[in-house]
């Protein structure tokens, strides 16, 4: 309904901008664009409104005890980063699963003419296999190779849409290899072998530096473990030297009360910088990029507010109790 009550506002604008005389050349957004916008729009609202929240707690304006400031700042990374960061993620997924099966429709591509096929017609067979996520786009360029377009004109159109790296390289390849007057088996032939070979390169480079990952997540949640400990053993035996030792003298200054629920804030507050900077540190070895991280950002954010609130912060409220 939301999707529809904002596609109804959007023509409305149009059609009135239209009608005033201006010109209007803009593209139509799809349904997919759509609904990513109001996604993502809707996030960065909600974490903006979540990010003045808590700056207002730190400041003491609102109600709310300060430490839980620190809450309302998770909440707007997690609500502004989470998003696009599993968004990510799944655009990552589909373009792996388009470039694991574009060598074989190539392939299949250069025995259906070796077999004797012409190119539309080999196209149009290849259109009834299945290629997993590339399926779709296959028949979707057998239907324009059918309407008339040119086999040359339906790939250029077919790396745009799908716009990966390998397929947009690989095909660039075939259109100049067409273009130089080429034989046709032997370009599609040379661009599969080709595409495996990068195919192959990426995935062992993935599996490589896979182990790298599994790493920062080994390292974050040594480092929450040893913060659990402190808590529970360090933290409140100190308290206890503090207390029992308050107001006496000792080297020519005098044993004051201990903090701790500042130390508490200061582990949380580190436990938060290992996470997301583990998490972008994770995206840059596996995906050569930070934002390919924030998934494990956000996950390793959330694995450090349940151990310090439900856990910690439960330690922390009985020694102070007692």
């Amino acid at each position: 309904m939301a999707t529809r009550y904002v596609q109804h506002k959007y023509i409305a604008s149009r059609a009135k901008r239209q009608a005033s005389g201006e010109v209007i050349a803009k593209k139509r957004m799809s349904k997919a664009e759509l609904n990513r916008f109001i996604l993502f729009g809707a996030s960065g609202m909600f974490a903006f409104l979540a990010l003045v929240a808590g700056v207002l707690t730190f400041l003491g304006v609102l109600p709310i005890q300060g430490k839980y400031g620190t809450d309302f700042m998770i909440l707007a990374f997690l609500v502004g980063f989470g998003p696009y960061g599993f968004y990510r993620g799944k655009q990552i997924k589909r373009i792996r699963s388009m470039d694991d099966k574009f060598p074989d429709f190539l392939r299949d591509l250069a025995e259906s003419e070796r077999a004797g096929m012409t190119l539309p017609r080999a196209l149009q067979t290849a259109a009834k296999g299945l290629y997993g996520g590339l399926t779709g786009e296959v028949r979707h360029m057998s239907a324009q190779v059918s309407w008339g377009v040119s086999f040359t004109d339906a790939i250029q159109r077919f790396a745009k849409r799908v716009n990966t790296p390998l397929i947009s390289r690989t095909v660039a390849l075939i259109v100049e290899a067409s273009r130089a007057g080429g034989n046709v088996i032997d370009i599609l032939t040379a661009a599969s072998d080709d595409a495996r070979e990068i195919k192959q390169i990426v995935d062992e480079r993935k599996r490589q530096m896979g182990i790298y990952g599994i790493i920062v997540y080994i390292a974050f949640f040594v480092f929450l473990v040893v913060i659990f400990v402190l808590s529970k053993q360090f933290l409140p035996a100190f308290s206890a030297a503090a207390k029992a030792g308050e107001g006496s003298e000792l080297g020519g200054g005098g044993i004051k009360s201990f903090d701790v629920e500042s130390f508490v804030t200061v582990f949380f507050h580190s436990a938060l910088v290992q996470g997301i900077g583990g998490g972008l540190v994770s995206g840059v070895m596996q995906e050569g990029h930070p934002l390919g991280g924030l998934k494990h950002a956000v996950i390793l954010t959330i694995v450090s507010w349940i151990v310090f609130r439900l856990f910690v912060d439960d330690l922390l409220s009985k020694l102070l109790g007692g």
